[in-house]
């Protein structure tokens, strides 16, 4: 019987490897007494278990009916009046859960919308100023 270099583990005479760590190259193993394996790290003990999703939670407390995706959509797609729209039901407890983050992820593209459409406004706007007073001076 050989032992493993890493591990301590014997292995068969003719194995090119350790069957437990996969280390190669073991060696013959002494006559002497054998050595106690070393010992892996403690595993943590978590102190709170993670929660389990509740699949059996009613139909309508995990979906949006598609009349209400739809009334969402155009009410967005009014701009301002959209977007206080969903300022409003977002920020409201006594709609449903689903619809308040259907609302939340509505608002939350919106303003980074927003954000994006001012930085190209100031970038191509700065631009085409920039243009017109050459183009001024040039007359």
């Amino acid at each position: 019987m050989k032992k493993c270099n890493v591990c301590g583990n014997l292995v068969d005479d003719d194995a090119m490897f350790c069957t437990k760590c996969g280390n190669g190259a073991a060696q013959t193993a002494p006559q002497s007494a054998p050595q106690p394996a070393p010992q892996s790290a403690p595993q943590p003990i978590y102190q709170n278990a993670p929660q389990q999703i509740n699949i059996n939670m009613p139909v309508n407390d995990r979906t949006i009916e598609i009349k209400t995706f739809i009334f969402m959509f155009f009410m967005n797609c009014l701009g301002l009046i959209g977007l206080i729209y969903d300022i409003v039901i977002a920020c409201s407890n006594e709609q449903p859960t689903t619809k308040r983050n259907y609302a939340k992820a509505y608002l939350i593209w919106s303003i980074a919308f927003i954000i994006v459409a001012v930085i190209i406004g100031i970038v191509f706007g700065s631009a085409i100023l920039a243009l017109l007073g050459g183009l001024a001076y040039s007359l």
